[in-house]
């Protein structure tokens, strides 16, 4: 009988660990996928930006886009860019 106890718990102890060990997985399978799609959307939103930035030709333009970047939480910092006509 105690064979037979010691088999079962051996097993009972096994299968605890894979359960474990798949849940840990799990774990970290979703956070990758969370901190890569996190990422993602960073490079997008900072792509967006700076395409923005691009189009607006005139200080006059800029304004409305910095303000909307602003609103988005992406700081722009235009110190040492020129324009045609002077600094902006």
């Amino acid at each position: 009988m105690s064979r037979h106890r010691s088999a079962r718990v051996r097993l009972i102890a096994v299968s605890l660990l894979a359960i474990v060990a798949a849940l840990v997985a799990f774990v970290v399978v979703i956070t990758v996928r969370y901190r890569d799609g996190l990422e993602q959307r960073l490079r997008t939103d900072l792509t967006s930006g700076a395409t923005a930035l691009r189009a607006a030709g005139t200080p006059e333009a800029l304004k409305p886009v910095l303000g909307s970047l602003s609103a988005e939480g992406i700081s722009v910092d235009l110190a040492g860019i020129t324009a045609p006509g002077g600094t902006l």
